[in-house]
């Protein structure tokens, strides 16, 4: 099936020249060098992870150019809950468990324009600000190292079992440090930079934190707790303010004032006071999975991909149209879209 990115052209895009391999392989698996000689050019994009096998844990990083049936796999084997893209959408990391041993688990790296794949090192839940990583090489032992250089870490803090929940703005990092083991009160924000560290005041009772976003020019915080409230905070300040429920906030890539989110039925746009700017109804096939549906921007701000189990939705967000852009073949979308061109 020959699913493509609709009005792709029409609309304004960043053109990349990329080199992409097929690797093979699974968590702990043998991984091949890239192939280097085709070359594809990338006119508009979507990064998502694919199940197969009825796999719902591990899935295939699959860019999708809108010309090629089926995508191309640059990495099998992909843990769904751990691994991050960098901003630009030029690098992958993930962690793989080269064994069911607990604690046991390798840091890759994927260079997106290259197609390349490379152990960074020991480690779990990698966030990388596209020049640096954050990760836990130990159970709650959060450290910062260079892209090119793991030996080079840098201790940052203890962070109990809120290694998952962290974010980069440029040098900035955002994490949470929880006060107890369960991590369901005592939360703390903090703020990193290059060894420099301040705490930010949440202003609101929570009950453990979770995903965090940073607006565009890096002045605000959102993030939703773990009871669904969501919180932006004014880094200023350092004050939070309650601006509704939700799940998974995102700030739009170019306006601070907007930030999208998921509620139980549903996809909106909302304005930094709490109010609904454009909202659309999620497919029937979606509900029951709600919980786990993702979506990213575009880097312009006009349109969302909404990934559902089995479609990627491209969602015109002013105009509130809507339509399947990708279907998977022989497989599953995961709950995951990773970058949206």
């Amino acid at each position: 099936m020959n699913c493509l990115i609709p009005n792709a052209q029409s609309k304004p895009v960043f053109a990349l020249t990329l080199l992409f391999a097929v690797v093979a392989g699974s968590c702990g698996g043998e991984r091949q060098p890239a192939n280097t000689a085709n070359r594809i050019d990338i006119r508009g994009a979507i990064v998502a992870l694919v199940g197969r096998g009825g796999d719902n844990s591990h899935g295939e990083l699959t860019l999708y150019d809108g010309a090629t049936p089926g995508g191309h796999v640059l990495v099998r084997g992909v843990p769904r809950n751990l691994q991050s893209m960098t901003p630009a959408g030029t690098s992958f990391a993930y962690a793989r468990y080269s064994s069911d041993v607990a604690g046991n688990s390798q840091i890759d790296t994927v260079d997106i324009e290259t197609g390349t794949t490379r152990n960074f090192a020991a480690g779990d839940y990698p966030v990388s600000s596209g020049d640096r990583i954050a990760f836990c090489p130990s159970v709650g032992q959060l450290y910062v190292s260079p892209l090119d250089n793991a030996s080079l870490r840098q201790f940052v803090d203890s962070v109990s079992t809120g290694c998952g929940f962290k974010a980069w703005s440029g040098s900035r990092l955002a994490f949470v440090q929880f006060g107890s083991s369960l991590g369901l009160d005592g939360v703390t924000l903090r703020l990193w930079d290059g060894g420099i560290q301040e705490e930010v005041d949440v202003a609101v009772p929570v009950r453990g934190l979770g995903d965090l976003s940073w607006s565009a020019r890096g002045t605000s915080l959102l993030y939703a707790n773990g009871d669904g409230e969501l919180v932006e905070i004014d880094l200023a300040s350092h004050r939070g303010t309650p601006v509704g429920v939700g799940q998974d906030p995102k700030y739009s890539p170019l306006d601070d004032d907007l930030f999208a989110v998921m509620t139980d039925d549903s996809i909106e746009v909302r304005n930094r006071a709490g109010g609904t700017v454009a909202r659309h109804d999620l497919p029937q096939n979606a509900q029951p999975r709600l919980a786990e549906v993702n979506f990213a921007w575009s880097p312009d701000g006009t349109a969302i991909a909404v990934v559902t189990p089995s479609c990627i939705n491209v969602w015109d967000w002013k105009s509130d149209e809507m339509s399947c852009a990708i279907s998977p073949n022989n497989g599953a979308f995961l709950p995951v879209v990773l970058w949206f061109r």
